[in-house]
């Protein structure tokens, strides 16, 4: 009997050790699919976030065509990224071609709105915003003529013209059609001082210089006293209020030099009211923009009026270059740099990849005859 009571303890014991195991067994199960839930919404959740870009560019003031049309181009990339499926959001701030402006944009980026990189434009912004993000783990890549701020920081890419040798090519240009003098209204930043060494190359001290301030677009006593130097030729490679200025006060006083500047300062709009004061100038700017891309963009945006082509194209063409980068590596930087550094050409306005962190481009020069631009490139 005692044996039979021992027996059913012990079969008792086995069944309330084992109700306790399965007990143990399905509460880890229901902990297991928890947490593989808790985890796998919280990836969802991570891969749902957009990949976020900003961008800084001038959407009011003198330069404001050139940044709605930067405008378009993020858009539109925007639109065929996603449909790519990367989830990208391009934030766009008006920089105001104000170094002010723009790094206080670059803060809002960087710390509210969380972006991993930076796409700005003009030389008030590339300078003042590389300040900003050389010692934090965010892409800076700016569309502007100054070399200074790849200095500042290995996370930083230039875009745009080398604007000492575009100088110093147009320069040639005019030493091969005999011209021995030129002056130069000479803007009060890195950009003009890049220019005015590329045209020193050429005309050494046949060069005479006239320097002002970006936004002072009183150029009549400048340009007089160029002229009574008897230069042949006058740069001024600036934006576009101090070039239509330039030209516009040029005639006015009935100087024959033959006026240098930036082609990309010529848009649609203002070609009626300068035709006059154009005729015979030189312009030196980024390649032309291929024609099937513009049609695309008219396509895409039928009321829309296109301020720069050239503008639209390199923004389109960037923010493919570094949302696909971006992407490709999750957001990590040093991996994002590294596909930047291989990219292939790009037909859309003629890039040849980066070197040493610069964007290539072969530089075009032209000449206004009969109310058209001219290919003059040598």
């Amino acid at each position: 009997m005692r044996h039979k009571d021992e027996f059913l303890k012990s079969t008792y014991c086995r069944k309330r050790a084992m109700e306790k195991a399965k007990i143990i067994i399905i509460a880890v199960l229901v902990l297991a699919i928890a947490l593989t839930g808790y985890f796998y919404k919280k990836d969802s959740s991570e891969s749902a976030k957009p990949l976020k870009i900003g961008v800084v560019t001038p959407l009011t003031g003198g330069v404001a065509y050139w940044g709605e049309s930067t405008k378009i181009g993020f858009d539109l990339a925007q639109q065929e990224l996603r449909d790519e499926g990367i989830n990208v959001e391009f934030i766009i701030e008006d920089g105001q071609l104000d170094p002010k402006i723009a790094l206080n944009a670059a803060q809002k980026l960087v710390n509210i709105d969380g972006v991993r990189a930076i796409f700005s434009e003009f030389n008030p912004a590339a300078i003042s915003i590389t300040s900003f993000t050389k010692d934090k783990d965010v892409l800076h890549l700016y569309n502007a003529a100054p070399v200074s701020p790849l200095v500042e920081s290995d996370n930083v890419y230039k875009s745009y013209l080398d604007y000492e040798y575009s100088c110093e090519k147009t320069a040639t240009l005019l030493k091969n059609r005999g011209v021995n003098k030129v002056g130069m209204l000479k803007a009060n930043l890195e950009f003009g001082d890049l220019c005015l060494k590329g045209v020193k190359k050429v005309f050494k001290e046949n060069t005479y210089v006239e320097s002002y301030n970006p936004g002072n677009t009183d150029f009549r006593t400048l340009l007089t006293k160029l002229a009574s130097n008897d230069v042949e030729a006058i740069f001024n490679i600036s934006f576009q209020p101090e070039t239509l200025t330039s030209l516009k006060t040029m005639d006015e006083l009935g100087i024959k030099a033959t006026f240098v500047g930036l082609s990309e300062t010529i848009t649609p709009e203002i070609v009626a009211d300068y035709a006059k004061a154009l005729e015979g100038s030189i312009m030196f700017g980024l390649p032309s923009v291929d024609e099937e891309f513009i049609v695309k963009v008219k396509a895409a945006y039928p009321d829309k009026t296109i301020g720069a082509n050239q503008a639209i194209a390199i923004a389109y063409m960037h923010a493919k270059q570094l949302a696909n980068a971006l992407d490709k590596c999750s957001g990590d930087i040093a991996c994002a740099k590294e596909k930047l550094d291989v990219l292939e050409n790009d037909s859309i306005i003629g890039f040849t990849g980066f070197q040493n962190r610069i964007a290539g481009f072969q530089t075009l020069i032209q000449e206004w005859q009969d109310g058209k631009f001219i290919d003059i490139t040598k």
